[in-house]
């Protein structure tokens, strides 16, 4: 898990979202409170997390911590000037094995 992550954090931080397309699996699900209903999909969560990448990945938010467990991941990222975190998380696995 911990190469999926590295390869998140690097495609996230150069805002590379046609890497996104080997670390998705086809049922990657993105699941975010803005949008309030899970995305299924690899072509769905592709789209949400290259927003995303541009999005947050700016001066007015920051991360804050991830949580990593054995078959998905979720970063957790909070506005600078705001108190309440913001959270959104996809399905990174395909197969059994990480797809990040």
């Amino acid at each position: 898990m911990s190469d999926t992550i590295e390869r998140w954090h690097r495609a996230a931080a150069n805002k590379d979202a046609a890497a996104l397309n080997d670390l998705l699996a086809e049922e990657a699900t993105f699941h975010s409170p803005v949008v309030h209903t899970p995305q299924v999909g690899k072509a769905i969560t592709r789209k949400y997390l290259a927003a995303a990448f541009e999005v947050l990945n700016g001066e007015q938010f920051r991360y804050v911590r991830e949580i990593i467990g054995e078959r998905d991941a979720m970063p957790t990222n909070r506005p600078r000037r705001i108190a309440k975190p913001q959270c959104a998380s996809a399905s990174l696995w395909q197969g059994g094995r990480s797809a990040v």
